[in-house]
């Protein structure tokens, strides 16, 4: 049971990236990811690699984040490193 917790949030990241926002996801350049405790709204976007919303627990929660995609700021440094991460998505 404690094993099936620990990937509750990288299930559902991977539902939402898969499901009926997947169009949005990818036009908005974001990606959802999961992980032990919660999920978090990442930017894929250039000039915002790897930025974005994280401490998410609920579809709810992640699709008003969504709606905020804005609000994602750039990072306050060169991050080249990150652009490479992000590329994979």
């Amino acid at each position: 049971m404690i094993e099936k917790d620990r990937l509750k949030f990288f299930k559902l990241a991977h539902e939402i990236n898969n499901g009926e926002k997947k169009g949005i996801l990818r036009a908005r350049e974001l990606h959802c990811r999961g992980n032990v405790n919660s999920m978090s709204l990442i930017s894929l976007n250039e000039e915002k690699s790897e930025k974005g919303f994280s401490g998410i627990k609920t579809k709810h929660s992640l699709l008003k984040k969504m709606d905020q995609w804005m609000e994602i700021e750039k990072p306050n440094r060169p991050t080249p490193e990150k652009k490479i991460t992000s590329m994979g998505y």
